[in-house]
């Protein structure tokens, strides 16, 4: 039995570097692979918190634009946002004022790898405004037809496209649509302006 566990064959085996390196590898596997799971969820929160951004810059710039009574946005709102975020458990908050709408949308998003660290869950948060030169409420958000309300329907077809880019063809397709009928329709009463900031 003490020739089995001499001081020298116990020396030899700490001086025997053969199978080094799989140790080394084995052991190196696990932080890379829990770099790996972080990075993975970062990634689906950035791309969480950008859909959500989208989806409210949609919803803001069709509510805004239907110039519907302060509950009719609301639903409208929320409805945009359902629709194009996808994901069930969005809290949608909207504030119309006389001359201002906020919408404030929130999701809680589930980390698994996080989750092994302490943190299983973030909150993802989008928020947008919009701001007219006339009351909201009760009609359209409108003033006079002319140069300023050319380049005001124009910034704001822009901005719905930049809103939606992200969205599905034939939702972008139908969203354009509207706009552009609402866009007919205000000129004929009188013109129609609003502005995104976020």
């Amino acid at each position: 039995m003490a020739g089995i566990f001499s001081f020298g064959r116990l020396k030899r085996f700490v001086r025997n570097e053969k199978g080094n390196f799989a140790i080394i590898a084995a052991l190196a596997a696990i932080p890379f692979a829990g770099l790996a799971g972080l990075a993975l969820d970062y990634s689906r929160m950035a791309s969480t918190k950008d859909r959500l951004q989208a989806s409210v810059d949609a919803a803001i710039v069709a509510a805004a634009a239907s110039g519907d009574r302060v509950s009719a946005m609301q639903t409208l709102v929320n409805d945009f946002v359902d629709a194009n975020f996808g994901e069930a458990g969005v809290s949608v908050e909207t504030v119309v004022d006389t001359y201002q709408m906020r919408v404030t949308a929130s999701y809680i998003l589930d980390l698994p790898v996080m989750a092994a660290l302490g943190k299983p869950q973030t909150l993802i948060e989008a928020s947008a405004e919009v701001t007219s030169q006339v009351p909201l409420r009760g009609g359209s958000a409108g003033m006079p037809g002319g140069t300023d309300f050319n380049k005001q329907v124009s910034q704001a077809r822009q901005q719905l496209q930049e809103a939606s880019r992200k969205m599905p063809q034939h939702m972008r397709q139908n969203m354009m649509a509207k706009f552009e009928a609402l866009v007919r329709e205000a000129r004929e009463q009188g013109g129609g302006s609003f502005h995104i900031s976020k």
